[in-house]
């Protein structure tokens, strides 16, 4: 029988974080999340990270199909990696330099298969 998403997720996630290990332990947690808001209409969002306590959390959206949820697993933990300049540099957009050379590498981890069985799906 095969794995569910949250299993799925957690063996992706599992490698991503032994290749590219974090500054502070990451939770990943697979669920429901709350509507968004786009000029009033209300849409299903992907994920997020947040850092509190020294501790990552990040959170995905278990009604997308799993294939999404791993790219937004990859975009998520490349926030992760690119963390300490974000920090570093205020003035940083979220999606700087820095998170796109992280993105790249941590999608090429996952599609090329350095690693891990069965790409993203």
């Amino acid at each position: 029988m095969g794995l569910t998403k949250k299993e799925r997720v957690a063996q992706v996630a599992e490698a991503i974080l032994a290749r590219f290990p974090p500054p502070y332990p990451v939770q990943i947690k697979v669920c429901r999340m709350p509507l968004q808001r786009d000029l009033g209409v209300p849409r299903r969002t992907f994920g997020d990270v947040t850092l509190e306590d020294r501790k990552f959390t990040v959170r995905l959206e278990i009604r997308w199909p799993l294939s999404v949820i791993i790219d937004t697993l990859i975009h998520e933990l490349a926030h992760i990696r690119s963390w300490p300049f974000a920090k570093l540099w205020r003035d940083r957009p979220a999606h700087s330099s820095e998170f796109g050379i992280a993105y790249a590498a941590i999608y090429r981890f996952v599609v090329d298969g350095e690693g891990i069985d069965d790409g993203r799906g």
